[in-house]
Parts: structure tokens; sequence; C-alpha cells
């Protein structure tokens, strides 16, 4: 593995931590008013 190909799997993994972060954090703040929305982030993740 090249330095190029360690920083693109880093990026990837950091993103996606990030973004299980944000659905998590959109899902307590939206709760029960948009039940909409919380059943595409549970089918996102």
């Amino acid at each position: 593995m090249n330095i190029g190909e360690a920083i693109i799997t880093g990026l990837i993994t950091f993103s996606n931590i990030i973004l299980k972060g944000l659905f998590v954090h959109l899902e307590i703040i939206i709760e029960s008013p948009v039940p909409i929305a919380q059943n595409r982030i549970r089918k996102a993740m």
C-alpha cells in the first residue's frame, strides 16, 4: 500500500465515522416531528 492509498482509505473511514455521527445527531434533533426523515436516515445506515 502506498501513501496515496493510505490517505484515501483513511479519509473514507473518517468520513464514514462522521456521517454515522451526523445521522445519529440528526435523528435526535428530528425525533418525533418528522418520522419520514427518520425512516430515510435508518435506511441510509
